[in-house]
């Protein structure tokens, strides 16, 4: 489903076919982690947004401390 933040939680719910009371059957679930696979992120290395800015402030301070 394209722009699924767009839609209503009754539209996403007939377009994947999901009970809102019962939720998915397990056939369904079956079928959906056969097509889909395990809800889990990629394992690539991520490097926190915190540790990214403490990053480019250490460098701005080197870079200022070695010109003054």
């Amino acid at each position: 489903m394209e722009n699924a933040h767009t839609k209503s939680a009754t539209e996403v719910l007939d377009h994947f076919g999901v009970n809102e009371n019962t939720g998915l059957t397990q056939e369904q679930v079956k079928v959906n982690l056969e097509k889909y696979g395990l809800n889990e992120s990629n394992k690539q290395n991520h490097t926190s947004l915190m540790l990214q800015w403490t990053t480019i402030f250490h460098g701005l301070l080197f870079f200022f401390t070695v010109i003054f």
